[in-house]
């Protein structure tokens, strides 16, 4: 499941077995999505980082995709 970070925080280091696309995807109407940076300490506008399983579905057309922390069935839509 992708992640939600700032351009500062940057790429997440994969946990549980998941590797991330170095390249980051911008949520609709950035920066002014509401989604904001996943850090603990960070509240600032945030990307998101497809796993790279993911970035295949991107490629394939894919736009929507499950956000992961606590809120499960949390998604987002990404240009």
């Amino acid at each position: 499941m992708c992640l939600a970070r700032c351009i500062d925080c940057g790429c997440p280091h994969g946990r549980n077995g998941n590797s991330y696309s170095a390249k980051p995807r911008t949520p609709i109407s950035f920066p002014f999505s509401g989604l904001v940076c996943g850090s603990s300490t960070c509240l600032r506008p945030a990307l998101v980082w497809l796993t790279n399983e993911e970035e295949v579905s991107y490629d394939s057309g894919e736009r929507v995709f499950p956000l992961t922390g606590g809120h499960a069935g949390t998604k987002f839509r990404v240009q």
